[in-house]
């Protein structure tokens, strides 16, 4: 894909990590890695695709937890002693089937507080664990039967803390920085 794109935006370059730079777009790829664009290169027809199809990755990061967590920006949006991320990478996955599954696993877990997603095939599940949920044995007897109806694969991390811990000696989700990605 990579090369596709570079023989459709000669002038672009794919970076490991996104930049600001006014005048430039960085827009995200598949496996934590950005195309770097410059706006004056690009016609009104191509802005106008790119702003249609980065208006929900702007929506994402409005989320509070989103600045916390991922850009490391900010306090934590609600006040809970413990917290669970459930990290998700879906190294298969058909687009129809996306919004069901999202929506399965929020009800899988009745202590989610938001979902995040951190790149294209990357999703944060954020936990209130003050009252304690069995996320792994939940995932253990259900993850066979997720990836078979929803027709994905899907790698798991789990990670757990204190939100005091957090909050004293901040450690920020990076899924690149943390090598799952």
């Amino acid at each position: 894909m990579q090369k596709e794109l570079l023989d459709w935006f000669p002038e672009a370059q794919i970076l490991d990590q996104p930049i600001d730079k006014i005048g430039f777009l960085a827009l995200p790829l598949s496996s934590q890695q950005w195309i770097l664009l410059e706006e004056t290169n690009l016609t009104e027809r191509e802005k106008q695709l790119i702003s249609l199809l980065t208006q929900q990755e702007q929506a994402r990061s409005l989320n509070p937890w989103y600045s916390y967590l991922i850009e490391g920006k900010g306090q934590a949006p609600q006040t809970f002693k413990k917290i669970q991320l459930v990290y998700c990478h879906l190294s298969y996955f058909q687009q129809e089937n996306l919004a069901s599954w999202l929506e399965m696993m929020q009800t899988l877990f009745p202590n989610c507080q938001t979902v995040l997603q951190v790149g294209v095939q990357d999703y944060v599940f954020v936990l209130q664990q003050d009252k304690y949920s069995p996320v792994r044995s939940i995932l253990s007897d259900t993850i066979e039967a997720v990836e078979y109806d929803f027709g994905l694969r899907l790698s798991i991390m789990l990670g757990s803390g204190l939100v005091s811990d957090w909050i004293s000696a901040p450690v920020r989700f990076n899924p690149s920085r943390a090598g799952l990605v």
